[in-house]
């Protein structure tokens, strides 16, 4: 809850430019005894001590209220919910226009004050928080190192992206588990989904969505990170007898076709894809491509999420030999950049 602070500052008075109010009658005789007591020796003013005046002075404080970025930093909240709803990343650019747009005496409050007191208000009221995503690389280009903290600093916060992420405690996580494992209902296979228009609740739809998406990130996973998109489909064919060819579309996937949906994990930076190709000219002519993890399965799913749900994926297939490829996969898809 925002403290509220009332505070009054009384005008200043004609003296205040010497810092001194206006002299009372007592402090004119102390004034003249002070005087009365100097000496002079050898051509220089000697005083005897006195007893010390305390100066107080008045503080200089922001015109912005507490009040003020209480209401910035909520709708910093409201926004990033909002993109969030999208699966849209709130990059530097984003974050600024909104802040500007806040209130007319934005540029007086420090970004970092409203962006802390958000975070605030989503930790406490939702069990969310703003996490930054880690910085593109291009995997093809050279990089250009920074000879200086400064530019490395300087090229962060230029480059910084934000996602809202779960920050519940482990224990409150697997409670909504096991809540979930219970209340929703089991799905052994597509063909039950086929018209997902009549299920009920309408949100079991998302469901499958966000199913879905695990499948696809665990399997590029568990391949090293790098998956062909041959292979991919190859995968999903034999493994939920589904088509992946562009002109058939899943309801229970948005209305969108295997590849389209890959597109779209693709767009909410879930998952990443490089053209494969020898060289710069090759890879302009080729359409093969391999997907890898994208900045928001990297800052959204933990390594030990990642090996969860790898296990409960292969279930009894789920073998010591598996469990040593996954440690192995799920380390190197980490290590590596977009």
């Amino acid at each position: 809850m925002a403290r509220r602070y009332n505070i009054s500052l009384s005008p200043p008075s004609a003296s205040a430019s010497q810092n001194e109010e206006e002299p009372s009658n007592s402090s004119v005789n102390h004034r003249r005894a002070d005087k009365k007591s100097k000496k002079r020796k050898h051509g220089t003013e000697t005083s005897e001590p006195s007893e010390p005046t305390e100066r107080v002075t008045s503080p200089v404080f922001s015109s912005v209220t507490s009040d003020e970025v209480e209401k910035m930093a909520i709708s910093l909240v409201r926004a990033s919910i909002s993109y969030e709803k999208q699966y849209q990343v709130l990059n530097n650019t984003i974050l600024k226009k909104l802040y500007t747009m806040m209130e007319t005496n934005a540029a007086k409050v420090s970004f970092d004050r409203v962006f802390h007191r958000a975070n605030s208000i989503l930790t406490d009221v939702f069990g969310l928080e703003l996490a930054q995503l880690p910085e593109k690389t291009n995997k093809h280009k050279k990089q250009k190192v920074d000879n200086t903290s400064e530019d490395r600093e300087r090229k962060k916060t230029l480059n910084s992206s934000y996602i809202l992420v779960n920050s519940l405690p482990v224990d409150i996580r697997q409670k909504l588990v096991r809540f979930y494992q219970q209340k929703v209902a089991k799905i052994n296979s597509l063909e039950e989904v086929a018209d997902s228009s009549s299920l009920l609740p309408t949100t079991g739809s998302d469901l499958i969505h966000q199913g879905f998406n695990v499948v696809i990130l665990s399997v590029i996973v568990i391949n090293s990170n790098r998956v062909t998109s041959d292979e991919l489909h190859q995968f999903l064919s034999k493994t939920f007898k589904i088509s992946c060819k562009e002109n058939i579309r899943y309801e229970f996937l948005g209305n969108r076709s295997i590849p389209e949906f890959c597109g779209y994990l693709e767009k909410q930076e879930y998952i990443s894809r490089r053209v494969l190709g020898d060289d710069k000219e090759s890879r302009k002519e080729s359409d093969l491509f391999e997907y890898f993890l994208g900045r928001r399965a990297r800052a959204e799913i933990s390594k030990d999420a990642f090996y969860f749900m790898i296990q409960e994926i292969f279930g009894e297939m789920f073998t010591e030999e598996i469990k040593k490829q996954a440690i192995h996969s799920i380390n190197t898809a980490y290590s590596e950049g977009d």
